[in-house]
């Protein structure tokens, strides 16, 4: 690994999800291009049966690439956590407060609490 690679770990909570709440995982600069290594993200709470994840570029994005949308995994239960490396990595800006954006799409309540955590590397 070159040296000058900058790779970094951050975590994210969700509380009392629904099927549309945004969350963030804060990272430590706004406006800064990053690559998106992994994706780790777990279910700790709540009603929800299935959960599909999806990541964003902005606090609005919807389920569209076209609006922000950067990635989407399939309907998984919440048995099962998300564990993801991304080959290849996927490029992201975090946005003005140095957020990267999750939304879980919860099938089932709005008291739905998690975790995730965000493995980047600076560009």
């Amino acid at each position: 690994m070159p040296p000058n690679r900058r790779i970094t770990q951050h975590t994210g909570t969700e509380t009392n999800g629904g099927a549309a709440t945004i969350f963030t995982v804060q990272l430590p600069e706004a406006s800064t291009d990053v690559l998106l290594l992994r994706i780790i993200f777990q279910r700790t709470a709540g009603t929800a049966a299935n959960y599909t994840l999806l990541g964003g570029d902005k606090a609005a994005f919807t389920d569209d690439a076209a609006d922000g949308r950067v990635f989407a995994f399939a309907i998984t239960t919440v048995a099962t956590d998300t564990d993801h490396l991304f080959d290849p990595p996927i490029p992201i800006t975090t946005d003005a407060n140095g957020q990267v954006h999750l939304m879980a799409q919860w099938d089932a309540g709005a008291d739905n609490d998690a975790t995730a955590i965000a493995v980047v590397e600076q560009v």
